[in-house]
């Protein structure tokens, strides 16, 4: 039946949970919302028969939410290790920070203008230049202010994207 198909799915995904907490974000994401609109659909089935049959309608809804437990849960361990690593890069990066001063590289003009909310340009090298250098800005540009900056500034301006990028996915 569809409720014991629903418990085997859930004994195999705590049994994988270990697996689960190794996949990288956009891959859980992936696997979660195919897994939700796996279930979306199953939902929609069940009550399409069950107006059909006249059947109470918590018929079945009980073991999927089952699963959505068990993969919201696993979602919350994803979530804990992504922080738990971004602790620890913090922690070593001011561990090991000489504090002296660094050029801004555009991307982390990009980066910031993302969690600024301003539109974001990307521009072409100066000039057409064909060198691969990447144009760097001797100050942090933030709302008409000036900055120097160290580099554990930067590392912290793109972890503080990572987590943005958590948070919409």
């Amino acid at each position: 039946t569809l409720a014991q198909a629903f418990k085997i799915v859930g004994a195999l995904l705590q049994a994988r949970h270990e697996e689960h907490k190794r996949l990288k974000i956009p891959e859980w994401h992936s696997f979660l919302h195919s897994t939700n609109e796996m279930l979306k659909q199953v939902h929609d089935v069940q009550k399409d028969c069950q107006s059909k049959m006249d059947l109470a309608e918590h018929v079945g809804i009980e073991t999927q939410a089952g699963l959505l437990a068990i993969s919201y849960s696993q979602t919350k361990s994803i979530i804990e290790e992504f922080h738990q690593k971004c602790l620890l890069q913090t922690k070593q990066m001011l561990e090991q920070e000489r504090w002296e001063r660094t050029d801004v590289p555009v991307q982390y003009k990009i980066i910031l203008d993302k969690l600024l909310g301003h539109e974001v340009e990307v521009q072409q090298n100066e000039e057409g230049r064909d060198d691969g250098a990447a144009p760097v800005e001797r100050y942090l540009h933030v709302e008409g202010s000036h900055y120097l900056v160290v580099p554990a500034v930067l590392t912290l301006l793109q972890l503080l994207a990572e987590y943005i990028n958590l948070c919409r996915d």
